[in-house]
């Protein structure tokens, strides 16, 4: 009550509302989004808010238990306990879904009218249906390809420009800090096919703005933090298991700072435990390919060799301590840093595994960057093709006792004969059933046959792809066509920040964009749809597990256990919406 003893009503401006509770941000919610819920409450779906409004009451009624033994730095973040960060970050990341890619008006306008029974959505606004969203959302994922630095969280990027400028009117706002930090903010154009905006540059311009990011995780406060609320992210997507892959610092001891990133991962496993979830991870000793040339003097090698073996022997002796470093990673342009010029560091490696003292569960794999960019050199400076550098990846990065994965490898399909079975595919799909078919295109690329035989993972980015023109369009990604020959494929979101994506986004962009989003057929025919996306979900998470730096059979069939079969009657979302 005023001092006139009437009611008084609470008014937020909208930035101030951004920090209001998240029944105060329904309740100032304008009035078609509010009349768009109640219909959702009318097919039995639960608001977003107010999910996560329960899901915050669960996690906040044990913080005073919990408190004591949180370290000290956790409790300095205003987000650790509450989960601000999270119903925050949820909240713009479900905005950003449903606004980023949406068709053009025009579009919209030619859109037939939904059938009787079909659900009602908005064309014009290119949302997903809820149920649609969280069911992909919910599904298990496997996360092979994720920059550390390049997905820090956003409320520890706003953190950190508070403690630079230690003035809070010049700390930019969520949404302007994703924008001059993304390649949303820089490079946008229209897709011809879609008529979307989408950002769209080059891999230098990509890399241009991972260079830019500040690191905080080389920090041993900000590994901590990083690690603790990267694991928390991962977890809300549906993530069983990820490898996060980060370079070791140079400023201080490799085990001091590893120390500190399980200290976060394990804060983030107690807290994941109270909701009954578990998220399994490694990680990968990231190795920068385009550092300098110069011949060191130590070893008489050039510099970015010898900081690779340098890496990969700290590995090797992590990786014996019983740190769970479970691989390699070589990252950077591969235009002027050929993957011939490494061959002596997966060499190492190939020597670690193959070394009768080392026990099976402490090996180490190599994952590689290949196939991203149209061509490279090799170290006769000849010219090598995207398809061309995947196999020499392959040819020095496997070994029988080495697992390998290459990291995108999305140019395999710009070879002739990879080009024509694509448009093939795309024509019928079912040609991939026809044994002559795939005969002939394993004899015309040999690669592929070795990529099958081997069962060498294709860990691929589709945003980032698109980002970096290493293919035209979500519509043309090949991971789809990849899996159906066989391979091994996983979807990635490689840096959620600079391509402002998460694991579940790829899901969506690839099931809106490939034909699977039918919103003007009846309900039966989109839960048809969404079925057969499903398995293809459920393929990509089987080979990620398959694939993963995991030397325990038991742990890997306890992650394929972990997929849960779905169906209309055990699935909240999709009977929600009959």
């Amino acid at each position: 009550m005023d001092a006139a003893g009437n009611p008084r009503v609470t008014r937020y401006s909208p930035r101030e509302r951004a920090f209001a509770s998240p029944e105060d941000a329904l309740a100032h919610q304008p009035a078609h989004d509010s009349e768009d819920r109640q219909g959702a409450r009318s097919r039995g779906l639960t608001p977003r808010l107010s999910a996560v409004t329960d899901n915050q009451r669960a996690a906040t009624a044990g913080v005073s238990e919990r408190q004591s033994s949180a370290p000290d730095s956790l409790r300095a973040v205003p987000d650790g306990r509450s989960r601000w960060s999270t119903w925050g970050q949820n909240s713009f990341q479900r905005q950003r879904h449903e606004t980023e890619g949406s068709d053009s008006d025009s579009s919209a306008s030619e859109s037939p009218a939904p059938q009787p029974g079909a659900l009602k959505t908005s064309r014009q606004s290119g949302k997903l249906p809820d149920w649609i969203y969280h069911h992909l959302r919910s599904l298990p994922k496997i996360i092979h390809h994720l920059h550390v630095k390049g997905s820090t969280p956003l409320i520890l990027l706003i953190h950190d420009s508070l403690r630079k400028t230690q003035d809070i009117r010049k700390v930019p706002d969520g949404r302007q800090l994703q924008n001059d930090l993304s390649i949303h903010g820089h490079k946008s154009q229209k897709s011809a096919v879609s008529g979307e905006l989408m950002a769209q540059s080059d891999l230098a311009t990509y890399q241009e703005q991972y260079a830019a990011l500040t690191n905080i995780a080389k920090t041993p406060s900000g590994a901590l933090l990083t690690y603790y609320q990267l694991m928390l992210e991962q977890a809300a997507h549906g993530v069983e298991y990820a490898e996060f892959r980060t370079g070791l610092p140079a400023s201080y001891n490799p085990e001091t700072f590893l120390m500190n990133c399980l200290r976060g991962c394990e804060e983030a496993q107690r807290h994941l435990a109270i909701e009954q979830k578990r998220l399994d991870y490694g990680i990968l000793v990231l190795i920068n390919r385009g550092a300098p040339k110069q011949i060191n003097a130590q070893s008489g090698l050039p510099e970015n060799i010898h900081r690779g073996l340098a890496a990969a022997e700290q590995a090797i002796a992590l990786r014996r301590q019983g740190y769970p470093v479970v691989g390699i990673d070589l990252a950077g342009n591969e235009l002027d840093n050929a993957v011939t010029d490494f061959a002596p560091v997966f060499q190492r490696i190939h020597d670690y595994n193959a070394d009768v003292s080392t026990p099976q569960n402490r090996r180490l794999g190599i994952t590689i960057h290949a196939g991203e960019t149209e061509t490279s050199r090799d170290q006769q400076g000849q010219v090598l093709s995207g398809y061309d550098s995947v196999a020499a990846s392959v040819e020095l990065g496997w070994s029988p006792n080495t697992p390998l994965r290459i990291g995108h490898g999305v140019r395999i399909i710009e070879h002739p004969a990879v080009a024509q079975a694509f448009a093939a595919y795309h024509a019928n799909p079912q040609c991939v059933e026809d044994p002559t078919f795939l005969s002939d295109l394993f004899t015309k690329a040999p690669l592929l046959k070795t990529l099958l035989d081997r069962q060498i993972c294709l860990e691929t980015c589709p945003t980032s792809n698109v980002q970096t023109s290493a293919v035209a369009s979500y519509e043309a990604h090949p991971a789809r066509f990849f899996e159906a020959l066989g391979l091994s494929v996983t979807i990635n979101p490689d840096n959620t920040i600079i391509s402002r994506t998460d694991a579940t986004n790829e899901f969506v962009k690839l099931f809106k964009r490939q034909g699977f989003y039918m919103p003007e057929k009846p309900l039966t025919a989109q839960k048809a749809s969404l079925a057969r996306f499903e398995r293809f979900i459920k393929s990509c998470y089987q080979h990620g597990v398959r694939a993963a730096f995991i030397f325990d059979e038991l742990q890997k069939q306890r992650l394929l256990d972990r997929w849960r079969p779905t169906t209309e009657s055990d699935t909240p979302c999709i009977k929600a919406a009959q």
